[in-house]
C-alpha cells in the first residue's frame, strides 16, 4: 500500500498509522461538551473552558502515564491538555485528551513529544499529519459535482433525464458550465425509498454511461451506487469514482472492486438504509460518531488496498439526521475536514435547508444550497455535489475567487 507523499518528502497519509491516536481539530463552540466526554474535573471546568480559544486538538484512548506527561509538556510550553480526571491516579485503562494550544505552540508540542514513551511519538506524528494535510487540503480547488439521477422517482429530478436526448443535453451544459464530474446514479436513495434490483439499476446506468463517454469522452463520471456488480460494470463503461452511500457498508466486495480498479471512492455516513434511515435516527455525538465511522472505514478501505489519495469522505447530509444532527454537522463541520481527506458535501436541495418549513418546494430551495455550500467551503469542503448546475456555478465560482484572493493576501 502506498502512502501520500507531497515533493517535499513529507508523507501525509500513510497506512500503517495506528488508528488509536487519529486525531481532529474540535470547532471551539464544543470545547465544553468534549471536556465532559472526556471526564475533565467539573471543578476545573470553567478553568479550562477560558483556555480553549486557540486551536483544539481531540485525541483517542491514551495511557494514564502517556495523558500524565502530555498534560505536564503542554504546561511547560504554556499551553494545557484537558484529561480524564482519573488518570492522575490510574484509575482508567485509557482515556481522550483535549490539547489547546496555537499553531506554534503545538508545532513545538509535536517536537517534544516525539522521543517520549507510552505512545506518545505515534501522537505527535499523527498531530504533525493532521497540520501538514490541513495545509495541503487548504490548497486544493473547488470542484463540482453534478447530480444526473437516470431514475423515475428521486426526490429532486426524477424522470428528468430518462431519454437519451435529455441527458445528453443536460451533460452538454454543465460540462460547458465548469462540472468536473457527473454523478450518475440509477437508485434513489431519498427517504422511505426501496432498494432496486440490481439488473434494474445496470439497465438504467451502463447505457448512460457509454452514451455520454462516446459523444463526451472528457467527461469524468462518477457511479452513484451501493452496489458491486453495479459499480464494476459502470468502472468498466467508462466511470472513474465510485460513490458509495453506504460508506462501503452495504455490499462487502465494494472495497475489492475499488481497491481492484485503483479509482477513487467516495465514503458516505449514513446511519440505517435508506428505507428505514429517518425513522427517528439518534446521536449521542453526531459528530464524534461520523468521525469515528470515518476512521474505521478509512482503516478498512487501506487495509483492503485503496490507496490513501483515493479516499473522499462525505458525511451525508440528511442520511439518518434530525435537523438538528445535520446542523450540529455543519457547524462543526471543520471538525470532519481536519480528519486529513477530501471532503465531498450534498446539501443541494435537502429539507434540512428550510429549517423545518415544509411550504419551500424542492425546486426553490437554490438559495439555501447556495448558502450552505458557502459556508461548507469556508469549513474547508473541496467537492460540492449539486443539481442546478446553472444557478449554482456563479456562486462556486466566486467562492473561487475568494479563496484565491484571500490566499494571496
Amino acid at each position: 500500500m502506498a502512502s501520500t507523499t507531497l515533493e517535499s518528502g513529507i508523507v501525509l497519509f500513510d497506512p500503517t498509522d495506528d488508528l488509536r491516536f487519529q486525531v481532529r481539530q474540535i470547532h471551539p463552540s464544543a470545547a465544553d461538551v468534549e471536556l465532559e466526554r472526556v471526564a475533565f474535573d467539573e471543578s476545573y471546568r470553567q478553568v479550562a473552558e477560558k483556555k480553549y480559544h486557540h486551536l483544539i486538538i481531540k485525541a483517542h484512548s491514551l495511557s494514564p502515564a502517556g495523558a500524565n506527561v502530555l498534560k505536564q509538556t503542554c504546561l511547560t510550553l504554556g499551553t494545557d491538555a484537558g484529561v480524564h480526571k482519573h488518570a492522575i491516579n490510574c484509575k482508567i485503562d485509557r482515556g481522550d485528551v483535549l490539547i489547546t494550544a496555537t499553531a506554534s505552540q503545538l508545532e513545538k508540542l509535536v517536537k517534544k513529544l516525539r522521543p517520549q514513551p507510552f505512545g506518545l511519538k505515534p501522537l505527535s506524528e499523527a498531530i504533525q499529519r493532521m497540520l501538514l494535510r490541513q495545509r495541503y487540503l487548504q490548497n486544493q480547488p473547488i470542484q463540482v459535482m453534478a447530480i444526473l439521477n437516470v431514475t423515475p422517482d428521486s426526490f429532486s429530478d426524477g424522470g428528468q433525464f430518462n431519454s437519451t436526448t435529455a441527458l445528453l443535453k443536460h451533460v452538454e451544459t454543465v460540462l460547458a458550465l465548469g462540472a468536473d464530474y457527473l454523478d450518475i446514479g440509477g437508485e434513489s436513495t431519498r427517504p422511505g425509498s426501496q432498494t432496486v434490483p440490481v439488473e434494474e439499476e445496470l439497465q438504467r446506468v451502463i447505457p448512460a454511461i457509454m452514451e455520454i463517454k462516446r459523444r463526451f469522452p472528457q467527461a469524468r463520471i462518477s457511479i452513484d451506487t451501493r452496489k458491486s456488480p453495479v459499480a464494476r460494470a459502470a468502472l468498466e463503461a467508462g466511470a472513474e469514482i465510485i460513490n458509495d452511500v453506504s460508506g462501503l457498508v452495504y455490499d462487502p466486495q465494494m472495497a475489492a472492486i475499488a481497491a481492484d480498479y485503483q479509482c477513487p471512492v467516495i465514503l458516505m455516513h449514513s446511519q440505517g438504509t435508506p428505507d428505514v434511515m429517518q425513522q427517528s435516527p439518534h446521536y449521542d455525538d453526531v459528530v464524534g460518531e461520523v468521525a469515528e465511522f470515518f476512521y474505521r472505514q478509512v482503516a478498512g478501505a487501506l487495509a483492503v488496498g485503496i490507496q490513501p489519495q483515493h479516499i473522499i469522505l462525505d458525511p451525508g447530509f440528511g442520511f439518518g439526521k434530525t435537523l438538528e444532527h445535520n446542523l450540529e454537522l455543519m457547524r462543526r463541520l471543520s471538525e470532519l475536514t481536519s480528519i486529513g481527506f477530501p471532503l465531498l458535501v450534498g446539501t443541494s436541495r435537502k429539507s434540512f435547508l428550510t429549517l423545518g418549513n415544509s411550504d419551500i418546494p424542492v425546486d426553490e430551495r437554490e438559495a439555501l444550497t447556495a448558502a450552505s455550500i458557502t459556508m461548507a467551503v469556508e469549513s474547508g469542503a473541496r467537492i460540492l455535489r449539486l443539481h442546478d448546475i446553472q444557478t449554482q456555478m456563479p456562486v462556486v465560482n466566486w467562492l473561487k475567487k475568494m479563496k484565491f484572493q484571500l490566499s494571496r493576501d
